[in-house]
């Protein structure tokens, strides 16, 4: 419904990233790096920005590993996932 969509967006707005959008656009046909992620919303590999803009998308389950059984593997990649890509339409309906 539009109330819980408008809750959802404004529950994403003031508690995570202003980049949640972007990346999940991102991801939505290929998976990525983080490095790759954080260079495309203009941001350093740093731990500091994947702990920020990277890891609480993985912790509240809107994205995912692509090697869950390595999280340090060099090849590491992210995905979205099905709520992530509930969330990204929610999103994309709110702001057209």
């Amino acid at each position: 419904s539009n109330q819980v969509s408008n809750q959802v967006s404004n529950i994403v707005e003031k508690e995570i990233s202003k980049h949640v959008e972007v990346i999940l656009s991102m991801l939505r046909d290929n998976p990525l790096s983080s490095t790759e992620i954080l260079f495309a919303i203009g941001l350093t590999k740093q731990t500091k920005n994947k702990k920020k803009h990277i890891d609480p998308l993985i912790d509240v389950g809107w994205l995912a590993y692509t090697i869950p059984e390595n999280i340090k593997d060099r090849n590491q990649k992210y995905r979205i996932t099905k709520s992530g890509k509930k969330l990204l339409n929610i999103l994309l309906t709110k702001s057209n």
